[in-house]
């Protein structure tokens, strides 16, 4: 609980720091991050409240009473039933503040809700006072991640022996889901990507029933949530036996995975991480077929600060952790991904992932 109370009192720093008198969170990873709340996102209104100068106020259904109460609650607690008009405890708990920040992935019903009691209020979103908090992760934080990430390392290693010709990209996706649940985790961290030869040129190809060829490159990129943390990973593998073009591409792409790492210092700007990887790319002839960022952030939600991105002079510190996946995508064709994760220690990145990187082809096992 002290840890809660402590994220919750940075956050309350950072508000007195931004001017802003009330923190105004949904259901969202947020509040699980002041809270350790978790409850279903429905039609409902569920709303957190932090004040800059006082504590946390939680709003929530009747139905949720019993896990919001008891000896671990350091929030006050308002519940209402279906059907109950929720105006007058609304004004009462908001009041009329100045400056309010408000979780960005609320409903819209909900904002509609609380707009008319923020007339007059300066309104901006919740990110920027509680992101600079949530970039910089743990060693709980970073240790949850850790664990995803091994469970991912060995759901490739099992998904590859059950490859067959002729099965079709949902299934081949169906099976990252299963073999991720039998290895614990709490839940897929998105819905797979997975592409066989053309739709791996797709960067986030949405999985159909296309059915699987021999000599096609095959692109997965999922992940897992392991107490409540996200992994994601990318891994590229040749169904049959990969052509010379195809090992040239896969090359490239392990090539700017590394150099990328390599550029990950504490300190550096973000992009220079991504200059890394689409350097080696570039100088390949490639370069107009790496269509996306290097990397992305990732803790309680798969995409978070800090971005891996040409214009992100953020410089990176220790406690982020960010995804590194350099592709490359030849239209009609195939595309090849690899996609680690990174956290960053005292000087330099460490890997997350353990699962091997070289080419596999199956023809070869």
């Amino acid at each position: 609980m002290d840890l809660l109370q402590n994220r919750v009192r940075r956050v309350q720093e950072k508000m007195g720091q931004e001017q802003v008198d009330l923190l105004l969170l949904g259901p969202t990873s947020n509040l699980f991050y002041l809270t350790g709340l978790t409850t279903v996102a429905d039609e409902r209104l569920q709303l957190g409240v932090v004040s800059a100068q006082g504590g946390v106020h939680l709003l929530l259904p009747e139905m949720y009473r019993n896990i919001a109460e008891g000896p671990q609650a350091f929030w006050e607690l308002s519940t209402w039933q279906d059907g109950e008009n929720l105006s007058g405890k609304l004004q009462g708990l908001l009041g009329r503040p100045p400056k309010v920040a408000i979780d960005e992935t609320m409903r819209a019903e909900h904002l509609m809700l609380l707009l008319p009691h923020l007339q007059g209020a300066q309104l901006v979103p919740a990110s920027q006072v509680i992101q600079e908090c949530r970039i910089y992760k743990d060693a709980l934080e970073v240790q949850a991640i850790r664990e995803a990430c091994a469970l991912v390392d060995q759901v490739v290693l099992d998904v590859i022996p059950l490859m067959r010709e002729g099965m079709t990209e949902v299934q081949l996706a169906w099976q990252l889901e299963r073999l991720c649940r039998e290895h614990g985790a709490q839940g897929p961290s998105f819905h797979p990507i997975v592409g066989f030869g053309p739709g791996g040129a797709d960067p986030h190809h949405d999985a159909g029933d296309i059915p699987l060829e021999r000599n096609q490159m095959v692109v997965m990129d999922f992940g897992a949530k392991w107490n409540h943390y996200c992994s994601d990973i990318t891994r590229t593998v040749c169904f049959g036996s990969a052509t010379e073009e195809m090992r040239k591409v896969y090359n490239l792409v392990l090539q700017a995975n590394r150099a990328a790492f390599q550029a990950a210092k504490v300190g550096v700007p973000c992009e220079a991480v991504d200059a890394a990887a689409r350097k080696v790319i570039t100088d390949g002839g490639y370069g107009p077929y790496f269509v996306h960022r290097t990397g992305h952030g990732l803790g309680l939600d798969i995409h978070e600060e800090a971005y891996i991105v040409q214009g992100s002079t953020r410089p990176l510190a220790k406690g982020m952790v960010f995804s590194v996946e350099p592709g490359i995508y030849l239209p009609g064709r195939f595309g090849v991904r690899i996609e680690d994760l990174a956290a960053m220690g005292d000087h330099q990145a460490e890997c997350l992932n353990n699962c091997p990187r070289e080419l596999v082809e199956t023809d070869r096992l």
